[in-house]
């Protein structure tokens, strides 16, 4: 009798151990699970962070771009290539963000190229979009009031104006000057080189009618330099 109840015992023994052992084996089956989802959670989220990354810093402007165009220097040239490049992507990334906003075929995130990841909605496209017209315009307009003083467009009398633009279109043959680079940009945007053709007209005018002065010399017979001058640039303009 006694045999056969230890002999009991041990079976329940055994089968207790056992019990705990399948139990234990299924508790590290679902911590392992666990942690496999929470591996592959974060691995999903590193993605969506890199997308997100990659899709901001199309359309955003970094802090030293920001800073550039806030600045506007065109004095120090390492200012100025930083001034134009900023404003180059920043052109680049407005024009896409249009084409985008109205593609009316499909969404704003396919429109853009994105993945199934990230799925940035028509608002913040839109959002985007507000900020970069807001840095852009603010860059134009000091680039503007800068080719205005290269220009002339901001002289007092019509010597200096004619001085200005003289001084302005020798230093715009060099393609790595701050006043071509200026030119360039504005003529991308119809207003903008209307604006600055309009403001600096006066100061080419005057530029002709130096140079005419000068050729002329003289004034010819019967007439005057300074108001056949004159005719001539009311004539050319």
């Amino acid at each position: 009798a006694g045999s056969e109840a230890m002999a009991a015992e041990l079976e329940a023994h055994v089968a207790a151990t056992a019990r705990e052992l399948r139990e234990r084996e299924a508790e590290n089956r679902r911590v392992v699970a666990a942690h496999d989802a929470l591996v592959a959670e974060r691995d999903a989220l590193a993605a969506k962070r890199e997308e997100t990354v990659a899709f901001l810093a199309r359309f955003q402007l970094g802090e030293r771009e920001r800073d550039a165009l806030a600045a506007g220097d065109f004095e120090d040239a390492e200012d100025a290539d930083d001034f134009f490049a900023a404003l180059a992507r920043a052109a680049g990334a407005l024009a896409d963000l249009d084409r985008a906003l109205a593609d009316g075929s499909r969404c704003f995130a396919d429109a853009v190229g994105c993945g199934e990841t990230v799925r940035p909605s028509d608002g913040v496209g839109a959002e985007l979009r507000d900020l970069l017209r807001e840095a852009t315009d603010g860059a134009h307009e000091r680039l503007l009031a800068f080719a205005l003083r290269a220009l002339g467009g901001d002289a007092t009398t019509a010597a200096d104006a004619a001085a200005a633009a003289a001084a302005c279109e020798a230093v715009a043959q060099d393609p790595r000057s701050a006043a071509r680079r200026a030119l360039e940009a504005l003529r991308r945007s119809p207003a903008l080189d209307a604006r600055c053709r309009d403001a600096c007209a006066p100061a080419r005018r005057e530029l002709c009618k130096a140079r005419l002065r000068d050729a002329l010399g003289a004034a010819p017979p019967g007439g005057d330099p300074e108001r056949y001058a004159a005719d001539r640039a009311d004539t050319d303009r």
